[in-house]
């Protein structure tokens, strides 16, 4: 069997017979990697993950990644929405779903992109479609909110922000919350204050 290489290439070997016989293999292996360096996120997406999907031994590096390997498990997260700050999608399963699969899905990305400011709830992405079905999601559980923005930070991409304004907060605690646990007491002590609704 010959090889067939371009000269440049073919130098580099001490003899024509490849000698020593090493190989450079490429291959493609799908993976997700989540990244956030919130302690309480990354012990609840730990968490889910194994509740979910069996993965107990998945674990976040020191620069807050966390990398999915299993081919079942990418598959299926990518089978919901597409990932990625500029493309993900409220899923579709979501969308239709009851009010407590709507309001737990709401839960899960304040936890993540939500604040909790002197009068109001902020989520901020760089998704502007993507707020708009957060924007519909909520309204569907009979929650207002408006989207603002954008909002230039450069050299970063622009900023949008939906606020869930201070006359939707007791309803916004009520249905939906927070897991987070700094995020429910910042909530509460905003419900508390005489400003708050």
């Amino acid at each position: 069997m010959s090889i067939i290489m371009p000269r440049r290439i073919w130098r580099f070997f001490p003899t024509r017979g490849l000698s020593g016989k090493w190989y450079l293999i490429h291959y493609k292996q799908d993976a997700v990697e989540f990244t956030n360096l919130d302690l309480a996120i990354q012990q609840r997406f730990l968490d889910l993950l194994d509740r979910a999907y069996g993965m107990d031994k998945a674990r976040f590096d020191r620069k807050g990644r966390v990398r999915i390997r299993p081919r079942t498990v990418v598959s299926d997260l990518l089978s919901h929405s597409r990932l990625g700050c500029l493309s993900w999608q409220v899923p579709k399963a979501v969308m239709a779903g009851d009010c407590s699969t709507r309001a737990a899905w709401c839960r899960g990305y304040a936890d993540g992109d939500g604040t909790v400011a002197k009068t109001e709830i902020c989520l901020d992405s760089t998704n502007s479609l993507g707020l708009n079905q957060v924007q519909d999601l909520l309204q569907s559980l009979g929650i207002h909110s408006k989207v603002r923005g954008p909002y230039s930070r450069e050299p970063y991409l622009d900023r949008f922000s939906l606020v869930i304004h201070k006359e939707s907060l007791r309803q916004y605690a009520g249905l939906i919350g927070f897991n987070h646990p700094k995020k429910t007491h910042a909530l509460t002590k905003l419900l508390g204050s005489p400003g708050g609704s």
